[in-house]
């Protein structure tokens, strides 16, 4: 793969040996850079990795006595090389020398496709995180599950979320709160250099708490967006308001007697929103068209869950123990509406315990494990414990892996809990 690679370099006058090269290059890539799933330990995601990192070193030993034939290839030709790359692999590949950084003029073209998207699990922030912007722009330390690593990412400095965490975020969007008033900031990507969007102040009822960004469509093309925030008004009512960016207004929608879990966890599956209540214990649908909310029906008897949506279909990660609060198993159930969409019912599809290696490794030794967080983005999900300890599951295949040890240094102690899928624009940013 690496010598067609450099056979693209070094054939740049011979149109048809670029053409047939191409070819074969665009197959190798695409056999090696799809989707794969976390535990997947096969040949071609070990090939993908052991030839960028050759190709990245091979590419910056021949620069050193050559002029970059690469930047000399036709346009066409370095873009279809590139989009075929995932972005991980790109920011190392721009970052060989400054000569190749010339490559960023190529990002906003319109015919350089979006290349394979890349899953980074925020996991961990600075210590005092709302004042380490004074020492320069915070970095978060992330997982990302495609090479198996630990990445520092660094926010830029310009982005509202140098001075707090997001309250929200979806895969492109994340939301922060405006410092002094009920005025929401939101921004495009969390490593978006650009200005955020500003909304106007939430309707002053009680103390207004934003539980889900939704992007209308493909936000990067359409600029539009929903935000869903509740709040509790008197005798136990929960009431919300719903932010539309087309409009630019707050509206009020929908009143329910519930107590909603906290921190706010919510899936969105077909322009409704899922979240679960805890007085009384049920799943409960919030409809963004109608602006009503339905109870949908009871949570199994747990002591923590994280709900999340995956094609077409919402997830319930729970936590069972015993009364003293001990979790003894993580059970994943999907909601069936089987043939009659009136009568839902809970599908275990996965069950992790104490009689399974991955179980007791997160729970650690000696050690009672009494809650965990989590953050989930196209299947993944990612849980975390007290012991700082990370687990995934991966419910396409349904499988559980520990991932490899974080290199958490001492100033790093807080869960961050957010998920992005990276795009072009944090190359735009870099």
């Amino acid at each position: 793969m690496v010598e067609l690679a450099l056979q693209l370099l070094e054939c740049q006058q011979d149109q048809a040996r670029i053409d047939t090269v191409e070819k074969q290059f665009s197959k190798l890539i695409s056999d090696s850079t799809g989707q794969p799933s976390v535990g997947y330990q096969g040949r071609q995601k070990k090939e993908l990795t052991d030839v960028a990192n050759e190709l990245i070193t091979t590419l910056a030993d021949y620069q050193k006595t050559a002029p970059s034939p690469f930047l000399a290839l036709p346009i066409h030709i370095q873009e279809s090389i590139l989009s075929r790359v995932p972005v991980m692999y790109l920011i190392r590949f721009l970052n060989v020398s400054k000569d190749f950084r010339s490559l960023f003029s190529l990002l906003p073209s319109p015919t350089f496709p979006p290349p394979p998207p890349d899953i980074f699990f925020l996991l961990f922030s600075p210590y005092l995180y709302k004042n380490s912007f004074r020492m320069g722009s915070p970095k978060l330390l992330s997982f990302h599950p495609s090479s198996s690593r630990w990445i520092e990412l660094p926010i830029p400095s310009n982005s509202p979320l140098c001075h707090s965490r997001p309250l929200v975020t979806s895969s492109s969007l994340a939301v922060t709160k405006f410092p002094h008033d009920k005025t929401l900031l939101v921004t495009g990507h969390m490593f978006s250099p650009l200005p955020p969007n500003k909304t106007p102040p939430m309707i002053s009822i009680g103390n207004p708490s934003v539980v889900a960004v939704i992007p209308d469509g493909d936000v990067t093309l359409s600029g539009h967006f929903k935000i869903v925030a509740t709040s509790y008004m008197e005798a136990g009512m929960l009431c919300s308001q719903v932010y539309d960016s087309r409009r630019r207004e707050w509206v009020l929608h929908g009143i329910i007697n519930c107590c909603l879990e906290l921190p706010h966890k919510a899936a969105v599956l077909n322009n409704s929103l899922y979240m679960r209540s805890c007085r009384p214990d049920q799943l409960l649908q919030f409809d963004l068209t109608s602006g009503t909310w339905n109870y949908v029906l009871p949570i199994p008897e747990c002591l923590c869950t994280h709900i999340f949506s995956y094609d077409q279909n919402v997830y319930l990660v729970v936590g069972q123990g015993t009364r003293n609060g001990s979790l003894l198993s993580i059970r994943v159930f999907m909601l069936d509406w089987m043939e009659n969409s009136e009568s839902p019912k809970w599908r275990e599809i996965s069950v992790l315990s104490e009689k399974d290696g991955a179980f007791v490794e997160f729970r650690g030794n000696n050690y009672v494990m009494s809650y965990f967080d989590a953050v989930d983005r196209n299947g993944l999900v990612c849980l975390f414990n007290q012991c700082k300890t990370v687990l995934l599951f991966d419910v396409r295949n349904k499988s559980w892996v520990l991932v490899p040890p974080h290199p958490l240094p001492c100033d790093y102690p807080f869960w961050y809990g957010h998920a992005i899928e990276m795009g072009l624009e944090v190359l735009r940013s870099n």
